[in-house]
């Protein structure tokens, strides 16, 4: 058997899993340190499980390589390059990891709803496409942050990891999920009109994904269940 059937079972278990280590475990661990290698480490290995994710078909597997590997290497390539030219590879970088991870979401989204029934695989593709969705967006409001500083406003300590590049992604993830999640704590704000319009129009995704996510699992579930009532009726019939 290839070795990308023996790992499509496993492929958006070990995406979830690395998106959880950089999301989740990291920033709880170092706070919002910013980029570094541990940083960089942790998205390098998302990236590169999401590509895997994307395997099982030719088409899906050579965009996931084409769009994937510069935005990999984007992440690296800031620390071979002098200062002046950083931000330059970092805008680049980001810009090619948004489009990467959108597109990572949308595909797996198309294969949880193509597939005929729900399973653990379909639980566990629906979280990977929220949170690559809302790391997509923090990565477009750092570009954003980037090309025109004081688009955002933070409270307290929040002020200077803003500001500072190597922590401002860190910190606008964070604001990323608190905006998907229509949650809003107020520490982060935006302030400048292109902003506010990205803020709003990231919270209405957040409701739609829910809402139409929750329909096509309902969807595919009664499926599935008229298929196992033809299936037991069928069988009645025959041992009648």
């Amino acid at each position: 058997m290839p070795i990308t059937q023996q790992y499509r079972p496993w492929r958006f278990l070990v995406l979830l899993v690395t998106l959880v280590l950089l999301l989740v475990i990291q920033p709880i661990i170092r706070g919002f340190s910013g980029r570094g290698p541990v940083f960089d480490v942790l998205y390098s290995l998302m990236l590169i499980a999401a590509i895997l994710s994307l395997f099982e078909r030719k088409w899906p597997k050579t965009l996931a390589l084409i769009l994937g590997i510069p935005a990999l290497a984007g992440r690296w390539l800031a620390y071979t390059f002098a200062s002046t030219v950083e931000n330059v590879v970092t805008l680049g970088d980001q810009f090619m990891e948004v489009i990467f991870l959108v597109f990572v979401a949308v595909m797996i989204l198309r294969a949880i709803v193509a597939q005929p029934r729900i399973s653990a695989d379909s639980i566990y593709g629906s979280i990977c496409a929220y949170l690559l969705l809302g790391t997509a967006w923090g990565a477009i409001y750092s570009v954003h942050e980037t090309i025109q500083p004081g688009s955002f406003a933070a409270a307290g300590d929040l002020t200077p990891m803003l500001q500072a590049a190597d922590t401002r992604e860190s910190v606008l993830i964070y604001y990323s999920f608190v905006t998907l999640t229509t949650v809003g704590y107020g520490d982060i704000t935006p302030v400048s009109a292109a902003a506010r319009t990205l803020s709003w129009l990231e919270a209405m995704m957040g409701q739609f994904y829910i809402a139409v996510l929750v329909a096509s699992l309902v969807g595919i579930r009664v499926s599935q269940g008229q298929v196992r009532e033809r299936t037991q009726t069928h069988q009645r019939i025959g041992q009648g």
